[in-house]
């Protein structure tokens, strides 16, 4: 029929390989939603970077799940490297985000 033809001209196939990549782009979105990165927080070797991001996260009343935690970048004398934190819960991550 004349609907038919026209209705399938207007919408476009969508392939498994389209629907397979969209859905990669949201579980790295997710992911990538649990991590916050912190700047300035003294680096201390005799400190271990997850207790002293603890120890933040508790001073604002926070206490989130940490999956990991590590410093980026190359140790400097100038200043303290930034340090990525992964949690289990975006929702924790959105929270400490608004700490800031």
């Amino acid at each position: 029929s004349a609907v038919a033809s026209s209705f399938s001209t207007q919408v476009p196939m969508v392939s498994a390989q389209d629907i397979a990549g969209v859905v990669e782009n949201v579980v790295k979105t997710e992911d990538r939603s649990k991590n916050i990165i912190l700047f300035g927080l003294k680096e201390d070797e005799s400190v271990e970077v997850e207790n002293a991001v603890c120890d933040l996260f508790c001073k604002v009343g926070e206490k989130p799940h940490i999956r990991f935690c590590e410093r980026l970048g190359r140790k400097s004398t100038d200043r303290p490297r930034p340090i990525k934190v992964c949690l289990t819960n975006g929702d924790a991550a959105v929270r400490l985000r608004k700490c800031g």
